[in-house]
């Protein structure tokens, strides 16, 4: 099998345990909607698929070099790296949307979709753009529908490929609350859009499967596409940390917040639960393996102080889905990549060990 192949499928499977936000609830339901593998609307079908008669209504094939070709690989910066400053935080620059809260749901990966939709719409078009491509969209803050994307999730199988010329992914839609992919869910960005969230609100139950939730048939009418997705590749593809950091943060600072994935173990929730009293830095130390998290890039400072650890050095300022009564209203620090790191084994529980992804709009 390809190198890329077991790459990407390790990597899928990361996120396909994407990290809960542990609840408290604690109560059994019985969802009658649960029901397995469920097809389209068949409205939504007729008006996407006029020209996919051949294909069965729950079943769209998609392969790995069709997404590929809509992906821009970076690997050098995109700014004079003397250019960059030595903090940049979007939050205070009114280009990433505020914290939400994915509930109960393992759809981590869409909120870090869509955040990084909205973040690019704020970066790369601003106010007066957005406004004139999207007049329905609050041009200030956009507020795209997670649960729409989340809906199109995908399950992915490796089979021969029936020309016999080596693997194909075959990817088949589905609702099921199963995790997601950046490598896909950006695509999907692409090829379907996205509604506005008053649209096809959240919800933030674990039903299991994610519902059906269009208010109206107005949803049809606003959506939001990206063109292409910026695509940056896990550090042991550079030559340099240095100009891998610098790459980061060029891409960052000219296209939006970044789609990101880390591995969470159990001591990260008594960070984000009892910040700062752990440390205003997250260093994993302790605890059993939870599963993959996707989150958003907003920024870095290279000298932060942490009183509470003692840490002082680079770190990323990154957004989470787990609402804002937490961490610092809903954002939290990571370490970047040290040297030794960075010239031998990364831990997952850092960015820099996986792909990061951002829309081109």
């Amino acid at each position: 099998m390809k190198k890329w192949l077991l790459i990407f499928i390790i990597a899928v499977l990361l996120l396909s345990g994407c990290a809960l936000k542990k609840s408290s609830l604690t109560e059994e339901k019985d969802f009658t909607f649960a029901l397995g593998y469920r097809p389209l609307p068949e409205e939504f079908l007729k008006w996407w698929f006029e020209n996919r008669v051949s294909k069965s209504p729950s079943q769209l094939p998609i392969f790995h070099d069709e997404i590929s070709e809509t992906q821009v690989l970076i690997t050098s910066p995109v700014l004079d790296p003397a250019s960059l400053p030595w903090k940049y935080d979007m939050r205070g620059l009114g280009l990433v949307t505020p914290p939400k809260n994915q509930g109960s749901n393992g759809t981590c990966w869409a909120f870090a979709t869509i955040g990084a939709l909205e973040s690019a719409m704020l970066t790369q078009l601003g106010p007066i753009e957005i406004a004139d491509r999207w007049p329905f969209v609050n041009p200030y803050s956009p507020d795209l529908s997670e649960q729409f994307l989340a809906y199109y999730n995908v399950d992915f199988e490796v089979s021969p490929n029936p020309w016999g010329d080596g693997w194909s992914l075959t990817w088949q839609e589905t609702n099921k609350d199963m995790g997601g992919s950046a490598f896909f869910s950006t695509y999907t960005l692409i090829r379907r859009g996205v509604p506005l969230e008053e649209d096809i609100p959240y919800i933030g139950d674990d039903y299991e499967w994610i519902a059906w939730n269009a208010y109206s048939d107005e949803w049809k009418y606003h959506l939001v596409r990206s063109n292409s997705t910026i695509v940056i590749p896990s550090y042991y593809l550079f030559y340099d940390r240095e100009n891998y950091l610098n790459t980061i943060k060029s891409v960052l600072k000219s296209y939006g917040a970044l789609f990101v994935s880390f591995t969470v173990y159990e001591d990260f929730y008594d960070y984000w639960h009892y910040w700062p009293w752990y440390g205003e830095v997250f260093q994993h130390s302790y605890g059993d393996f939870s599963g993959g998290h996707a989150v958003l890039l907003v920024g870095w400072d290279d000298y932060y102080y942490d009183e509470y650890s003692g840490y002082y050095g680079p770190v990323w300022i990154l957004k989470n889905s787990w609402g804002t009564e937490n961490a610092d209203g809903g954002c939290f620090y990571l370490p970047m990549i040290t040297d030794d790191e960075f010239y031998g084994i990364c831990p997952g529980w850092k960015i820099e060990s996986s792909y990061m992804y951002v829309p081109i709009l």
